[in-house]
């Protein structure tokens, strides 16, 4: 079988695993993930769970699922604020400082803060996660669930981007939907050709999703919104 985005995506997630106490509660999680990424419109809960089809179902577990998944360590960088003189003879004067919140606990200080300086990749996921992905938008009950949930639309993206260069590597293939003319010289797949590949791998491949109870509210929408 040709591998597909939707495979290796489920296939990364598979990591996951660790951090819920159930099964039950892992293939929501996936589930929620899948959906963070293929529902229409806002990002808000309630869409993402009429994507995966679960209208008909009670929706108190899916909102409560942010509560029972375990946190996970996290090391904050602070990096000293620079000192400067305004001009020779003035005092000395010092930025505020900088800080950086990571779960990476081995890699070094030094790597961690080139990563971060590497900023204008960042900038750039970001505005994906922000416009495309709707990060934040979400409606949560508990106050527990309200850091989670968005780090989980977060994961979910990072893993559809890491799946992609698994499985198409880091070129704009033949496997993503032909460009407009005016982006006819695009060599990278963009957040919206990742986006567009999942939802018509969603709707051709049933059997990848079908241990997560993925059931797409409206498969005709979802086909036009990859067309």
């Amino acid at each position: 079988m040709t591998p597909t985005l939707l495979a290796t995506w489920l296939d990364i997630l598979s990591a996951w695993r660790p951090h819920f106490p159930q099964q039950r509660t892992y293939r929501r999680a996936v589930r929620q993930a899948l959906g963070s990424l293929v529902c229409l419109g806002r990002r808000c809960l309630s869409r993402i769970i009429w994507a995966h089809g679960g209208q008909q179902r009670r929706w108190s577990s899916e909102y409560f699922l942010h509560a029972r998944c375990r946190g996970s360590p996290r090391r904050l960088l602070v990096v000293a604020p620079t000192p400067y003189r305004k001009r020779k003879s003035s005092k000395l004067y010092y930025r505020q400082p900088a800080y950086l919140l990571t779960t990476d606990l081995r890699s070094s200080a030094k790597q961690l803060l080139q990563i971060y300086f590497d900023r204008w990749q960042i900038e750039v996921n970001h505005r994906d996660e922000k416009d495309t992905r709707g990060v934040g938008q979400a409606q949560l009950w508990n106050v527990h669930a309200v850091p989670k949930q968005p780090s989980m639309v977060v994961a979910a993206y990072s893993a559809l981007l890491l799946a992609a260069l698994e499985t198409f590597g880091a070129q704009r293939g033949a496997a993503y939907a032909a460009l407009p003319q005016w982006r006819c010289k695009a060599h990278r797949p963009s957040c919206l050709d990742l986006v567009t590949l999942l939802r018509k791998e969603s709707v051709e491949h049933p059997e990848l999703t079908q241990h997560l109870h993925f059931h797409p509210a409206d498969r005709a929408l979802t086909q036009a919104a990859a067309a």
